[in-house]
């Protein structure tokens, strides 16, 4: 008998809406620190690419 009025009382129980909003933010997430690593990889590759482009004047 306890069990079912445990199940029936809403009060400090999470709600599924709340466990699934969570899920769609902790995926965002995911998809934004992805995001930001490649975009800073892409930069890092576009840096090397324009210091090897560069010619080193040794005299003056």
């Amino acid at each position: 008998m306890q069990i079912k009025t445990f199940a029936a009382d809403e009060t400090g129980a999470i709600s599924p809406e709340i466990v699934g909003l969570g899920g769609v933010i902790f995926v965002l997430g995911i998809f934004v620190v992805a995001g930001v690593i490649r975009g800073v990889e892409d930069l890092d590759h576009a840096d090397n690419y324009q210091v090897k482009q560069q010619d080193i004047i040794s005299t003056f």
